[in-house]
């Protein structure tokens, strides 16, 4: 997958620096990983920022706040565990590259690619977090295996679950949003309704 982010971030034209940046990512093919992957990132990154958008905004101006709190704190709520899950599974990581006198991680190969992400809100910058977290893990993992600590097998399933994890935190908000886009349009409609009689 390998997806860096530069931490210098530009303001939008007419934003202020905490409501939207255009962030850089750069993003290298990796031979360990299918480039479909790869090529997903700013997909999910497009489907995640426009469903916790709606969740966050346009979901309250039809629906009861606490709905929508209720909702919203799920979502921090998966994101945050899976933030901290990674940053476990780092830990044990790290602490293996130790033991073994390992303090360069392994390159990928392949030219950046570079894309841009808008990030418009919180749970935004700390999804961009958990693929840069994910990101830097490919390459631990790479070592590891590099190295003959663990085996091929063991990092592609490693892989896989930590794929999973990015993949399913952006699933879970479009359903999210999905739940509420249903009943947001039904409230619209109740409201032509009564305005029609």
């Amino acid at each position: 997958m390998s997806t860096r982010l530069i931490t210098k971030s530009v303001p939008e034209a007419g934003k202020g620096p905490l409501r939207a940046h255009r962030i850089r990512v750069n993003e290298k093919a990796d031979r360990t990983v299918q480039s479909s992957h790869a090529a997903a990132i700013p997909a999910l990154l497009r489907v995640h920022g426009t469903a916790t958008h709606f969740v966050s905004v346009i979901a309250r101006t039809r629906l009861s706040h606490r709905v929508v709190d209720k909702v919203e704190a799920n979502l921090r709520r998966r994101l945050q565990k899976k933030l901290v899950e990674v940053d476990q599974v780092m830990d044990h990581v790290q602490a293996a590259m130790n033991a073994n006198g390992i303090s360069t991680i392994a390159p990928s190969d392949g030219e950046p690619l570079h894309f841009e992400a808008r990030v418009i809100s919180p749970m935004g910058r700390r999804y961009l977090e958990l693929i840069a977290k994910v990101d830097k893990l490919f390459g631990m993992l790479r070592t590891l295996a590099n190295n003959d600590i663990i085996t091929p097998q063991e990092l592609g399933r490693r892989q896989a679950m930590l794929k999973s994890a990015v993949k399913g935190e952006a699933r879970a908000a479009r359903k999210s949003a999905n739940i509420l886009n249903e009943q947001y349009h039904e409230r619209s409609a109740h409201a032509r309704r009564s305005v029609a009689h």
